[in-house]
């Protein structure tokens, strides 16, 4: 899987989405991203509104196979239809 993401700041390719989280504090999903060219280390959490907007199928399609089904599901019921 390799994709390009622009965020606010930079644009990068993207090798995979890594994890899914629930940020309680901003009330916010976020996708741990590994990018091409970078070590794991380096991997970075962007909020899933964001990568939603330039990338839905790939973040659907990593919703619908995410290991944890219940914050999987609750992170999608928080995306625009």
């Amino acid at each position: 899987l390799i994709f390009r993401h622009t965020s606010l700041i930079h644009s990068y390719e993207v090798s995979a989405f890594r994890d899914l989280r629930y940020d309680a504090e901003s009330k916010s999903y976020y996708v741990l991203v590994s990018c091409v060219g970078f070590e794991e280390s380096d991997d970075i959490w962007e909020p899933l509104q964001i990568l939603y907007e330039d990338l839905p199928k790939e973040v659907l399609f990593f919703l619908l196979s995410f290991s944890d089904a219940v914050l999987a599901a609750a992170a999608r019921g928080s995306l625009p239809e």
